[in-house]
């Protein structure tokens, strides 16, 4: 699931501790869930654990595949 229709399913307290998890704003999730900014390696793994997995920082970062490279099947 994307960052955005994740956002859009919680309730307005879920979203706050979503980013009290996430160790970050609100108002920051909804730059990167817009596509306005690129979250740094460290938080889209917070986001990914705070979401317990629902979001992948894989969907976060085009650049996932270098940054975290898959291990060969």
């Amino acid at each position: 699931m994307n960052l955005r229709d994740y956002l859009r399913a919680l309730e307005p307290e879920e979203k706050l501790d979503f980013a009290s998890k996430s160790e970050t704003e609100l108002i920051y999730l909804y730059h990167v869930a817009a596509g306005r900014k690129t979250p740094s390696a460290k938080l889209s793994v917070r986001i990914e654990a705070a979401s317990s997995g629902v979001v992948s920082r894989f969907e976060l970062r085009s650049d996932a595949d270098e940054i975290w490279p898959k291990e060969a099947a």
